[in-house]
């Protein structure tokens, strides 16, 4: 599936390993993962092959925005546009559910 990221921080993260933001390494694992499977899906529905992810469709100031688990409390935050081309991944930033949010505002 098509995607992109919202930030440079969240490119170069996935690119080049920078990690400006201090995730902790497995978040940093998971969210490599989770790039890569992106990269490899052909639906967004294959999201659920994925229990563990706890895919979901956010509510209130998050609405039409989606988010999946990362670890220790992390979510990557994501929205699904349909395009000419297709379906497309726009890769909005890492949130620490607990309170945190890095990479900028949503």
């Amino acid at each position: 599936m098509h995607f992109s990221f919202r930030t440079k921080k969240l490119q170069r993260l996935y690119t080049d390993g920078e990690n400006p933001e201090h995730y902790p390494d497995r978040v940093v694992d998971a969210f490599l993962d989770a790039v890569l499977f992106i990269e490899s899906m052909s639906d967004e529905g294959e999201f659920y092959n994925v229990p563990s992810w706890h895919f979901e469709k956010l509510k209130g100031p998050l609405k039409g925005k989606r988010s999946i688990v990362l670890a220790e409390g992390f979510r990557l935050v994501f929205t699904i546009e349909k395009k000419k081309e297709g379906k497309y991944i726009y890769i909005l930033q890492i949130v620490n559910y607990h309170g945190r949010v890095r990479g900028g505002k949503l």
